[in-house]
């Protein structure tokens, strides 16, 4: 992974995308973020090819191992406000989440910040991943990711076998 760290604005990055924004259904440059401020919240920067990588790795187990991963994608439970000793149950683990789509499961984890907005997302019973960056604010690149599984891993029938 040779293109992906820290985004400071002071240093100059190849090729680097610049951030949009929607206003009055026009396309305009986003409003300008320290990078300081988000941190790993979000002053990360890559490149597809980089997130391809590390897709491979973390489910493979290269970056973690079996009990991390595992705390990775395990459902959450969080305390509920107002009701006494009541918990909901997220399904967000440490770092990752989980659902079904038409039947098929996927794990994955996003991002959004002035200008850019971005998802990545395994299909673990189809061996897929799939990673989007979008210079666009919104949720278009967890919006595309979900056409694109639609289209790769189509739905499963109810009581299939996984």
């Amino acid at each position: 992974m040779q293109s992906s760290g820290y985004a400071h604005e002071d240093v100059v990055i190849p090729h680097r995308a610049r951030g949009y924004a929607v206003v009055d259904g026009k396309l305009v440059p986003a409003r300008w973020m320290n990078m300081e401020v988000p941190r790993g919240a979000g002053a990360l920067g890559s490149t597809v090819n980089d997130l391809l990588i590390w897709a491979r790795a973390l489910p493979g187990l290269d970056v973690v191992g079996d009990a991390s991963f595992a705390a990775m994608v395990e459902p959450t439970a969080l305390p509920v406000p107002g009701r006494d000793g009541s918990f909901d149950v997220v399904r967000y683990g440490l770092g990752l989440m989980t659902g079904e789509r038409d039947g098929v499961a996927w794990y994955g984890h996003g991002g959004n910040i002035e200008g850019f907005n971005t998802w990545i997302e395994w299909l673990p019973d189809h061996d897929l991943a799939l990673v989007a960056l979008v210079n666009t604010e919104g949720d278009h690149a967890r919006a595309l990711c979900d056409r694109l599984a639609r289209m790769l891993a189509p739905a499963r029938a109810a009581g299939s076998a996984r």
